[in-house]
């Protein structure tokens, strides 16, 4: 089985993770744990390390469980720096890890779904800066530092349907850093970007872009589907000048079902500043020739004096 995925295409993959069972699931994210870092991380973290210092490539996706899309969402996304999720329906206390990223979520407390998580891959320099929850609306942000730009904020926020749109959180963000990008689903529509109507979020939405607090990538295709219904709840919002460094801004089919909302992605054409590499070398104890440590170890004990008085500690090393 070992890297047989690699040879598939993701729309067979996608077919075939959804006539796994949950013990064959576990196999195939082994699988693709050794495939696409371990039997390759000597190229494949310095290629992906290139890429990023060029532009930062994003994902976002309102999933409805990212544990239950984890396989597909690897297996179709992982190229992307940062992916941004809504309803991940995780648990505070149940830990979750998506392989080469570091992971920043704000999980729904005291009832089911929601939630919003950003994952940033780990040779990125960044940090939290917010993560709160206020009027049934989730956020998380993250500071991302740049090589030849200031410092950028990311945003992933998750509007319930029953919720109004918080524009205080907005402010908020801008205030913290004029420098900023904000993905998620909204549950906004407007008439005007690919809706058939404007709903009260979308009146909400329309006023906070009156205001000036932020812009929308001028984008209408709809991103989320059900039967013959289709609207575009999900947004990128940005300020100016960043949100002029946007392109490439593509919708895809949807996760694990044919209904329900698309996965938008995006670049922006500028460099992040990698992590630092530590100077600590790894060692692998498990390689050491023990055999051969403890016999040379025992004639160098032999030709200890055991004459030898110790007064003070630096008699140790004379």
């Amino acid at each position: 089985m070992q890297h047989q995925y690699n040879h598939l295409s993701q729309r067979m993959i996608v077919l075939k993770i959804q006539h796994l069972n949950q013990k064959q699931k576990q196999e195939l994210l082994k699988e693709i744990d050794h495939s696409i870092v371990h039997s390759n991380r000597q190229q494949w973290t310095p290629k992906i390390a290139k890429q990023t210092r060029s532009m930062i490539n994003i994902c976002h996706i309102n999933i409805n469980s990212i544990t239950k899309h984890k396989i597909e969402l690897l297996v179709r996304f992982s190229k992307y720096d940062v992916i941004s999720v809504n309803e991940t329906n995780l648990k505070s206390e149940r830990p979750f890890s998506l392989l080469g990223y570091n992971i920043f979520r704000n999980d729904r407390v005291g009832k089911h779904g929601g939630g919003v998580s950003l994952a940033v891959k780990e040779h990125i320099k960044c940090r939290e800066i917010i993560n709160k929850t206020t009027h049934k609306s989730e956020i998380i942000a993250v500071q991302i530092e740049m090589l030849s730009y200031k410092s950028i904020l990311i945003s992933s926020i998750y509007v319930a349907p029953t919720a109004k749109i918080d524009i205080n959180i907005f402010q908020e963000l801008y205030n913290i850093n004029d420098n900023c990008i904000i993905v998620g689903d909204l549950n906004a529509t407007l008439s005007e970007m690919g809706s058939k109507k404007t709903n009260a979020r979308g009146k909400q939405l329309q006023e906070l872009l009156n205001e000036g607090l932020a812009e929308c990538v001028d984008d209408d295709s709809p991103t989320f589907e059900i039967n013959d219904y289709e609207a575009k709840l999900d947004w990128i919002l940005g300020s100016q000048p960043l949100l002029s460094f946007i392109t490439n801004v593509e919708t895809h089919p949807t996760i694990g079902t044919i209904n329900g909302h698309k996965p938008l992605t995006f670049d922006i054409t500028l460099e992040a500043e990698p992590k630092s590499t530590s100077p600590r070398l790894p060692l692998n104890f498990k390689e050491a020739k023990w055999t051969k440590f403890r016999s040379k170890l025992d004639k160098q004990l032999i030709l200890w004096n055991y004459d030898l008085s110790l007064n003070s500690p630096l008699d140790i090393i004379r």
